[in-house]
């Protein structure tokens, strides 16, 4: 996969290309040339590809084998989001610029919960949300927060 800066689309490559990397190289490229991830590193998880438009707070699912759209969803929040999605048990975590944590069905797109986790000032934040043995590490530029049981 290739995700091309500044809003450019998306390209999905075949694995055994060598040379010139022209169209009939490639897997698939989204119809929807809005779908682009500029900043945020792409997560792929149970064969879907999720795309997270910063600029545009736009979160798109794909399918990582033809590039089929699954579901699109506008996130909340007013400021852009340039963190790298990650994902969970089937739950996907994004952080906005001002701190604000998104929770996602990766099976719909459907909100689950939001949470502030930025003080007033500081941002902007672009700390991707990291997880380790069931704990969850979130950085803003002031806090370091762990969640989770012990």
């Amino acid at each position: 996969m290739v995700c091309a800066p500044q809003k450019n689309p998306v390209y999905a490559i075949k694995g055994n290309g060598k040379g010139d990397l022209s169209k009939n190289k490639w897997l698939w490229s989204p119809a929807d040339k809005k779908i682009s991830s500029d900043i945020c590193t792409p997560a792929l998880y149970n064969e879907k590809i999720y795309l997270l438009n910063g600029e545009k707070r736009y979160l798109n699912c794909l399918n990582s084998k033809d590039g089929a759209v699954h579901w699109q969803v506008e996130l909340p929040g007013r400021a852009r989001y340039f963190t790298s999605p990650t994902i969970c048990d089937n739950k996907l975590y994004c952080m906005n610029q001002e701190g604000l944590v998104v929770v996602i069905s990766t099976i719909d797109g459907k909100i689950l919960h939001t949470t502030e986790m930025g003080i007033n000032l500081d941002h902007p934040m672009r700390s991707t949300i990291a997880i380790s043995d069931s704990q969850f590490f979130i950085r803003t530029n002031t806090m370091l927060y762990c969640i989770g049981q012990k």
